[in-house]
């Protein structure tokens, strides 16, 4: 009797924990190896090559090129916020090493720059910081994720992901085009790039890893991409599904640069106790509307004001409301609003919701001052990217900037080093 009661209260015990476990997990608190911001009061969030805030964080592996971080927390003041780096495998997992294995220095380092807001309603104090440098800096290539905490890497205020790569392997002939095949023909575009080895010769085909993404978006990247054909010391990669993506749209253009005047699509401004308030002209629907060619961002953001000197000290925040008209909510699935300005990833925060009596679906995005792009993505459920022909469409003439990562893992090695990468804009 007292053994089937014990084993019970065990059992009890053992469902309760891995409850507990499932529910850290799904916690929107939880560190993720994604881009991410865990803080409801962490606004503004970037990361950049030195120099090229509008591109994405990729930097050459044994050369001078500096990663630009900055952010502001709403809430002012100062903290003693720190910030470490997670080196990760090609399906962007923590790599098997310790981190005095591919870190030089220190394994963490405080945030020590700092400037607190002036002319602004919306006090804050913006941080940054750039790395590497004299206290940490990466030893080996590949994937990294850094992460910005106060008390415990564990519990970070935001995470955000970069690339250092090398130019072991050589990828030629890089294009994106129409897609060729009849069925894809109006709504999509293929990849097309040989990959060349060199001096590098493969024993296994598994050594080698390619992934591809679109406008640096990380949700409907395509990893563990197939060549068409394999050779020795060459690979060709076209006409494969994993070389295929949906065209989407060119991206909404939108100007905050000012508060004082009503921008292109600007419905509204206000100023009231809560601050700046913003609306933006209802977004329409463009799946069944014809292509307009558009100078875009291509999903990039650029932080700018016109009412002030400095745009990282003066650039004021509103509440930016977005609405697309909708008889009817969407089923089967939720809708967000994609872009730099969410990480080019499916944040919560910037998830929408339909309102029955407005009839439209809605969102309110925290934004600083700048100009930026967005689309709005479509995520069914149980998928893990955003897709545009519910609301923008697909049209194979749309604008996009393709890039393609090769990574590389010798036999009884321990991490993937990145071995290539490349970039094309049509």
């Amino acid at each position: 009797m007292y053994k089937r009661i014990a084993f019970f209260l065990t059992g009890l015990f053992l469902a309760f924990n891995i409850i507990g476990q499932t529910s850290d997990y799904y916690s929107p608190l939880t560190l993720r190896y994604s881009n991410l911001v865990y803080s409801p009061t962490i606004a503004t969030v970037q990361l950049y090559p030195r120099g090229a805030p509008l591109l994405d964080p990729v930097i050459r592996f044994h050369s001078a090129e500096l990663i630009d971080c900055s952010f502001d927390d709403l809430n002012g003041g100062l903290k003693s916020y720190r910030y470490t780096l997670t080196h990760c495998d090609a399906g962007w997992n923590p790599s098997d090493l310790s981190k005095n294995e591919y870190l030089e220095g220190y394994e963490d380092d405080e945030i020590r720059d700092y400037s607190f807001s002036f002319n602004t309603l919306q006090e804050y104090t913006h941080y940054y910081f750039s790395f590497p440098n004299e206290y940490i800096s990466p030893t080996l290539s590949g994937n990294y994720v850094l992460i910005v905490y106060e008390d415990t890497p564990d519990k970070p205020i935001f995470t955000r992901r970069f690339m250092i790569y090398e130019n072991i392997f050589t990828i030629d002939g890089l294009n994106a085009q129409r897609a060729r095949l009849p069925q894809e023909m109006e709504q999509s575009q293929e990849v097309n790039f040989s990959l060349y080895f060199g001096q590098f010769h493969l024993t296994d085909q598994r050594q080698v890893k390619v992934n591809i993404m679109q406008n640096g978006r990380w949700d409907n990247m395509h990893m563990n991409v197939e060549p068409r054909s394999v050779g020795a010391d060459k690979w060709d990669f076209e006409l494969m599904p994993g070389n295929y993506f949906p065209a989407c749209n060119e991206y909404r253009n939108l100007n905050l640069k000012s508060f004082r005047y009503n921008a292109d699509r600007i419905g509204r401004i206000t100023n009231d106790a809560d601050g700046y308030q913003v609306w933006i002209q209802p977004d329409p629907a463009r799946v069944f509307r014809p292509h307009v060619s558009e100078t875009t961002l291509r999903g990039s953001m650029l932080i700018k004001t016109e009412d002030g000197r400095d745009d990282n000290l003066e650039g004021e925040y509103a509440d930016v409301h977005f609405t697309i008209p909708f008889e009817y909510p969407l089923v089967g699935g939720n809708l967000f609003i994609m872009g730099k300005l969410s990480g080019n990833d499916l944040q919560p925060s910037a998830k929408m919701t339909f309102d029955y009596a407005a009839q439209e679906y809605e969102a309110t995005l925290r934004l600083k001052q700048g100009f930026y792009n967005y689309l709005y993505v479509f995520q069914p459920d149980g998928s893990a990217a955003g897709e545009c022909f519910r609301i923008e469409g697909n049209h194979y003439e749309t604008l996009n900037d393709y890039y393609v990562m090769v990574y590389y893992r010798p036999i009884g090695a321990r991490y993937d080093r990145l071995a290539g990468w490349s970039a094309f804009s049509m």
